[in-house]
């Protein structure tokens, strides 16, 4: 026997199944980037040239399902009966630190400050010797962030994945009343993503 399928691309009540799996995923990706930081933090000789890219996806995988965009977007109401107060608080702050600190430079994470350097010993014979700047920032989220981010993103996935599976089964009876000779017609195609106009927004039923 073989276990096969036909695309419904084109059912716009599949849409949010789409876009419910595609936030479940992104959450996840924030769960494992953040647990491969944890352990490399914890190794005797960490890589930490490895702290800045995991913590910069960490924050954008977990804050993409709350963005405004083409898909389904996850609001910060529904929290109000899935965080805790203190969860709630935690969700925020990862929200402002990629909003204003990942994707837009703005807040104090980040500070670069134009100095005249000289030399102490020689300061009065030759004044200022050169002109610098230098820059500091956060490039990593700390041990306990890393834990909170991990909680929030696992109780988010609990509530994504009951509405996957309330999702699939709304789904079921709608596409066994289309008839079938209609169904097969749709043939799977390999999916293959394009990546030759990134400025182009992708297609919706």
């Amino acid at each position: 026997m073989q276990n096969t399928y036909v695309e419904l691309l084109h059912l716009k009540d599949a849409q949010k199944l789409a876009d419910y799996t595609s936030i479940d995923v992104d959450l996840h990706s924030a769960c494992e980037f953040a647990a491969i930081l944890r352990d490399e933090m914890q190794r005797r000789q960490p890589n930490v040239s490895l702290f800045e890219p995991l913590t910069v996806a960490t924050i954008i995988r977990y804050a993409r399902p709350f963005a405004s965009g083409i898909r389904l977007r996850l609001f910060e109401e529904e929290g109000m009966n899935i965080l805790t107060d203190e969860q709630r608080a935690k969700h925020q702050r990862f929200l402002e630190i990629r909003n204003k600190y990942i994707a837009h430079s703005v807040n104090a994470f980040e500070e670069s400050q134009p100095v005249a350097r000289y030399w102490v010993e020689r300061v009065q014979e030759e004044g200022i010797t050169s002109i610098e700047c230098n820059h500091t920032r956060v490039v990593s989220l700390s041990r306990q962030e890393l834990q909170d981010i991990m909680k929030l993103a696992t109780t988010w996935l609990q509530y994504v994945r009951q509405k996957l599976n309330e999702e699939k089964a709304r789904l079921l009876p709608i596409v066994r009343a289309i008839p079938l000779e209609t169904l097969l017609k749709n043939t799977p195609r390999p999916m293959i993503v394009n990546t030759s106009q990134p400025q182009k927004r992708r297609g919706r039923p």
